[in-house]
Protein backbone atom coordinates (compact mmCIF):
# COMPACT_ATOMS: atom_id res chain seq x y z
CA UNK A 1 0.00 0.00 0.00
CA UNK A 2 1.35 3.44 -0.88
CA UNK A 3 2.04 6.03 1.78
CA UNK A 4 -0.80 8.22 0.48
CA UNK A 5 -3.30 5.33 0.91
CA UNK A 6 -1.98 4.59 4.40
CA UNK A 7 -2.49 8.23 5.36
CA UNK A 8 -6.11 8.17 4.14
CA UNK A 9 -6.82 4.96 6.11
CA UNK A 10 -5.22 6.45 9.24
CA UNK A 11 -7.28 9.66 8.95
CA UNK A 12 -10.49 7.67 8.48
CA UNK A 13 -9.78 5.53 11.52
CA UNK A 14 -8.85 8.55 13.62
CA UNK A 15 -12.08 10.33 12.68
CA UNK A 16 -14.14 7.33 13.93
CA UNK A 17 -12.77 7.75 17.47
CA UNK A 18 -13.85 11.35 18.03
CA UNK A 19 -14.70 12.21 21.61
CA UNK A 20 -18.27 13.26 22.37
CA UNK A 21 -18.73 16.75 23.75
CA UNK A 22 -20.33 17.04 27.20
CA UNK A 23 -23.88 17.48 25.88
CA UNK A 24 -23.58 14.50 23.53
CA UNK A 25 -21.99 12.42 26.29
CA UNK A 26 -24.83 13.21 28.73
CA UNK A 27 -27.40 12.25 26.07
CA UNK A 28 -25.50 9.01 25.40
CA UNK A 29 -25.41 8.03 29.09
CA UNK A 30 -29.12 8.82 29.61
CA UNK A 31 -30.22 6.90 26.49
CA UNK A 32 -31.76 3.66 27.79
CA UNK A 33 -30.75 1.93 24.56
CA UNK A 34 -27.06 2.27 25.47
CA UNK A 35 -27.39 -0.08 28.47
CA UNK A 36 -26.48 2.44 31.18
CA UNK A 37 -30.03 3.15 32.28
CA UNK A 38 -32.57 0.55 33.41
CA UNK A 39 -36.24 1.15 34.11
CA UNK A 40 -37.99 -1.39 36.31
CA UNK A 41 -41.69 -1.13 37.12
CA UNK A 42 -43.15 -3.08 40.02
CA UNK A 43 -46.76 -2.57 41.01
CA UNK A 44 -47.28 1.23 40.86
CA UNK A 45 -43.63 2.30 41.37
CA UNK A 46 -41.13 2.96 38.58
CA UNK A 47 -37.46 2.54 39.51
CA UNK A 48 -35.13 4.32 37.08
CA UNK A 49 -31.57 3.13 37.75
CA UNK A 50 -28.84 5.13 36.00
CA UNK A 51 -25.10 4.35 35.90
CA UNK A 52 -23.19 7.60 36.39
CA UNK A 53 -19.66 7.47 34.93
CA UNK A 54 -17.23 9.89 36.55
CA UNK A 55 -17.36 12.14 33.49
CA UNK A 56 -21.16 12.42 33.81
CA UNK A 57 -20.79 13.56 37.41
CA UNK A 58 -18.20 16.13 36.31
CA UNK A 59 -20.53 17.37 33.55
CA UNK A 60 -23.38 17.81 36.03
CA UNK A 61 -21.23 19.52 38.65
CA UNK A 62 -19.95 22.10 36.09
CA UNK A 63 -16.63 22.65 37.85
CA UNK A 64 -13.74 24.89 36.82
CA UNK A 65 -10.77 23.13 35.17
CA UNK A 66 -8.60 22.94 38.32
CA UNK A 67 -11.52 21.73 40.48
CA UNK A 68 -12.53 19.24 37.79
CA UNK A 69 -9.09 17.61 37.87
CA UNK A 70 -9.21 17.28 41.67
CA UNK A 71 -12.75 15.89 41.57
CA UNK A 72 -11.84 13.38 38.83
CA UNK A 73 -9.06 12.07 41.09
CA UNK A 74 -11.59 11.65 43.93
CA UNK A 75 -13.94 9.66 41.67
CA UNK A 76 -11.25 7.35 40.34
CA UNK A 77 -11.86 3.70 41.27
CA UNK A 78 -15.52 4.24 42.15
CA UNK A 79 -18.87 3.39 40.57
CA UNK A 80 -21.88 5.68 40.96
CA UNK A 81 -25.58 5.15 40.35
CA UNK A 82 -28.79 7.09 40.79
CA UNK A 83 -32.10 5.44 41.64
CA UNK A 84 -35.13 7.57 40.85
CA UNK A 85 -38.57 6.54 42.06
CA UNK A 86 -41.88 7.75 40.70
CA UNK A 87 -45.48 6.60 40.57
CA UNK A 88 -46.55 4.83 37.40
CA UNK A 89 -49.89 6.51 36.66
CA UNK A 90 -49.75 9.53 38.90
CA UNK A 91 -47.92 12.81 39.30
CA UNK A 92 -48.01 12.36 43.08
CA UNK A 93 -44.61 12.26 44.78
CA UNK A 94 -43.85 8.63 45.74
CA UNK A 95 -43.38 9.54 49.42
CA UNK A 96 -46.95 10.86 49.41
CA UNK A 97 -48.37 7.99 47.38
CA UNK A 98 -51.25 6.32 49.31
CA UNK A 99 -50.07 7.58 52.70
CA UNK A 100 -52.57 7.53 55.54
CA UNK A 101 -51.23 10.70 57.12
CA UNK A 102 -48.25 12.84 58.05
CA UNK A 103 -46.85 10.14 60.35
CA UNK A 104 -46.56 7.61 57.53
CA UNK A 105 -45.04 10.27 55.25
CA UNK A 106 -42.44 11.09 57.92
CA UNK A 107 -41.61 7.38 58.35
CA UNK A 108 -41.01 7.07 54.60
CA UNK A 109 -38.91 10.21 54.57
CA UNK A 110 -36.84 8.99 57.53
CA UNK A 111 -36.28 5.65 55.82
CA UNK A 112 -34.97 7.24 52.63
CA UNK A 113 -32.90 9.85 54.45
CA UNK A 114 -31.31 7.52 57.00
CA UNK A 115 -31.83 3.82 56.33
CA UNK A 116 -32.34 2.92 52.64
CA UNK A 117 -28.57 2.84 52.03
CA UNK A 118 -28.39 -0.32 54.16
CA UNK A 119 -30.70 -2.02 51.65
CA UNK A 120 -28.59 -1.26 48.59
CA UNK A 121 -25.60 -3.23 47.36
CA UNK A 122 -23.66 -3.79 44.17
CA UNK A 123 -22.89 -7.29 42.94
CA UNK A 124 -19.70 -6.56 41.02
CA UNK A 125 -18.17 -9.59 39.35
CA UNK A 126 -17.61 -12.03 42.21
CA UNK A 127 -17.73 -9.33 44.92
CA UNK A 128 -20.63 -7.92 46.91
CA UNK A 129 -20.01 -4.22 47.57
CA UNK A 130 -21.65 -2.02 50.18
CA UNK A 131 -22.07 1.71 49.53
CA UNK A 132 -19.24 4.07 50.42
CA UNK A 133 -21.62 6.99 49.91
CA UNK A 134 -25.39 7.37 50.01
CA UNK A 135 -27.40 10.53 49.45
CA UNK A 136 -31.15 10.99 49.24
CA UNK A 137 -32.03 14.18 47.36
CA UNK A 138 -34.90 15.49 49.46
CA UNK A 139 -37.08 17.67 47.24
CA UNK A 140 -39.71 18.12 49.99
CA UNK A 141 -42.39 16.46 47.88
CA UNK A 142 -42.37 19.22 45.28
CA UNK A 143 -41.74 16.97 42.28
CA UNK A 144 -43.18 13.69 41.05
CA UNK A 145 -39.97 11.74 41.68
CA UNK A 146 -37.37 11.12 44.36
CA UNK A 147 -33.71 10.37 43.68
CA UNK A 148 -31.02 8.45 45.55
CA UNK A 149 -27.34 8.69 44.62
CA UNK A 150 -25.13 5.84 45.74
CA UNK A 151 -21.42 5.14 45.23
CA UNK A 152 -19.24 2.06 45.53
CA UNK A 153 -15.49 1.49 45.63
CA UNK A 154 -14.30 -0.93 42.94
CA UNK A 155 -12.21 -3.80 44.29
CA UNK A 156 -8.59 -3.50 43.14
CA UNK A 157 -8.43 -7.14 42.06
CA UNK A 158 -11.57 -6.85 39.90
CA UNK A 159 -11.66 -3.61 37.91
CA UNK A 160 -13.65 -4.75 34.87
CA UNK A 161 -16.77 -6.77 35.68
CA UNK A 162 -20.52 -6.99 35.22
CA UNK A 163 -22.46 -5.01 37.83
CA UNK A 164 -25.90 -5.58 39.29
CA UNK A 165 -27.33 -2.86 41.51
CA UNK A 166 -29.60 -4.46 44.11
CA UNK A 167 -32.16 -2.48 46.12
CA UNK A 168 -34.54 -4.10 48.57
CA UNK A 169 -37.45 -1.69 48.74
CA UNK A 170 -38.74 -1.69 52.33
CA UNK A 171 -41.18 1.21 51.88
CA UNK A 172 -43.24 0.08 48.92
CA UNK A 173 -42.57 -3.60 49.66
CA UNK A 174 -41.84 -4.39 46.02
CA UNK A 175 -39.21 -6.96 46.89
CA UNK A 176 -35.68 -6.91 45.54
CA UNK A 177 -35.11 -4.62 42.56
CA UNK A 178 -32.13 -5.63 40.38
CA UNK A 179 -30.59 -3.60 37.55
CA UNK A 180 -27.90 -5.37 35.50
CA UNK A 181 -25.10 -3.47 33.74
CA UNK A 182 -22.71 -5.51 31.53
CA UNK A 183 -18.98 -4.85 31.87
CA UNK A 184 -18.62 -3.88 28.20
CA UNK A 185 -21.25 -1.11 28.56
CA UNK A 186 -19.57 0.26 31.71
CA UNK A 187 -16.16 0.11 30.04
CA UNK A 188 -17.37 1.93 26.94
CA UNK A 189 -19.02 4.70 28.99
CA UNK A 190 -15.76 5.25 30.83
CA UNK A 191 -13.76 5.58 27.60
CA UNK A 192 -15.87 7.94 25.48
Amino acid sequence: MKIKNKLVVFLLLASCNTQLDDREFAAYVKDSGKGLRKTITVDQIVYDVQYMPARMILVQEQLQADEKKKRAAQLKGTLWFTISLKCLHSSVNPLKYQVSGIEEYNERLDYFLNHAGKNIRLDYGTKVLQPISYHFENNYGLTANETIMVGFEMPEEEQDADATLVFEDKVFKNGIIKAFFPADKLRKANKI
